[in-house]
């Protein structure tokens, strides 16, 4: 993780970039631009595209479903397994 510092040390210091460890007005906790105090996420998602955005935006909840559907698989795999009648069976050794 970046190191901590603010906008203030940072203009001192002439770096292009800070990490203040505070999430912006969108949520994102990342580095921030010193001459603007703008995050650096919200810049490069509002450079892109529509076409862009709305493919991202898409990913983001396959994203989301694929682990919603795991989360569940996983807490119900019991249930399951009953009811296809596998329970827990142990293969034998002949």
């Amino acid at each position: 993780m970046p190191e901590i510092i603010t906008r203030k040390d940072a203009v001192a210091l002439r770096l292009v970039r800070y990490f203040t460890g505070k999430p912006c007005k969108h949520g994102h906790v990342g580095e921030r631009r010193t001459d603007t105090g703008n995050c650096i996420e919200c810049q490069w998602l509002a450079q892109q595209t529509p076409e862009r955005k709305a493919a991202n935006i898409l990913y983001t909840r396959r994203l989301r479903a694929e682990a919603l559907v795991a989360k569940n698989y996983a807490a119900r795999r019991s249930e399951f397994a009953k009811a296809a009648g596998l329970g827990h069976r142990v293969r034998s050794s002949t």
